[in-house]
């Protein structure tokens, strides 16, 4: 499928509903060294990405909007330190987020994140993971997940230093009070917060 393209720079696969897509991926793309953009879209069929994917240390876009059979990302993907764009809207099947995505220094653009507000998980994304996606633009989902949300946590995710997120909506699944939520996370004064029930998410 890949092998005669060893220079690509740009794969696009949106829309590809091919039952045996990520074994394909599994099997090929490691040929694609040079890869900069990778679109997933709406490729429904995939419940889990190829770990192989995280050896693509050029990749620049990983856009998986839209994989709503999506049940996990690889716990790699912090390898991918030049990524500066992920896309994951409309995954359903998503319910954490790994660790690793506080190591991608370079993302612009983060669409959708899922938190853990109370605690330090050492395998799942955490409040305090944000600390160091200061280059995030944009607007940014983030859903809370707990009861309360962790003092130390909020000072290390350091939202006020997020000069460029213009907007952060908050969906939040558990039993942190709304008004609570907005004034524990502590953002920067120009960044607009709203306030969501998970249901909405």
């Amino acid at each position: 499928m890949f092998k005669k393209v060893r220079l690509l720079k740009v794969l696009d696969l949106g829309w590809n509903d091919s039952s045996d897509l990520c074994h394909k991926m599994q099997r090929n793309i490691c040929n694609l060294q040079y890869l900069r953009h990778l679109n997933l879209f709406h490729c429904q069929t995939i419940q889990e990405l190829p770990s192989i994917i995280c050896k693509l240390h050029d990749l620049l876009s990983l856009d998986l909007h839209g994989c709503s059979s999506l049940k996990r990302l690889p716990d790699g993907i912090g390898d991918l330190i030049n990524l500066r764009f992920l896309r994951t809207a409309d995954c359903f099947g998503l319910s954490s987020y790994p660790k690793g995505i506080g190591r991608l220094t370079s993302l612009r653009t983060l669409t959708d994140i899922i938190v853990s507000a109370d605690c330090d998980s050492p395998t799942v994304f955490c409040l305090g993971d944000l600390e160091n996606l200061n280059n995030l633009c944009g607007n940014l989902r983030l859903k809370l997940i707990g009861n309360a949300i962790d003092v130390q946590e909020v000072d290390k995710a350091k939202l006020q230093n997020k000069t460029r997120l213009r907007e952060i909506k908050i969906y939040l699944d558990g039993g942190i009070d709304r008004a609570a939520a907005t004034t524990a996370l502590n953002p920067h004064p120009s960044m607009s917060v709203r306030v969501f029930n998970h249901s909405e998410w």
